[in-house]
């Protein structure tokens, strides 16, 4: 659980100095984040804690960017071919799972 604080802290900080260095407003900016995570909860958030809509226009831009690389990423890791034997891991779910 540690790891996953310390990465959306890291997440965090970066997305605002990238959003300052380009020149969004914050609102915007947590906002680019939310969707990033395709967090809808954080959107929410965001926008009540701001009293803006600016929040949904960067969750809106950034949310499909968010869907297509996780889908990229899954599908890298699925062509993968992992170390560990088929038949290994075929006898295993055997051995949990009925015929």
């Amino acid at each position: 659980m540690g790891a996953a604080v310390v990465s959306v802290i890291i997440g965090r900080v970066t997305a605002l100095a990238c959003g300052g260095l380009i020149g969004m407003s914050r609102e915007v900016t947590v906002g680019v984040f939310s969707g990033a995570t395709t967090s809808t909860p954080s959107l929410a958030v965001a926008t009540q804690q701001t009293g803006s809509e600016l929040p949904a226009v960067g969750y809106s831009l950034a949310y499909p960017m968010g869907d297509i690389v996780a889908i990229l990423l899954l599908t890298y890791a699925f062509r993968q071919k992992w170390s560990a034997k088929h038949e290994d891991f075929a006898a295993r779910v055997g051995e949990v799972l009925p015929a």
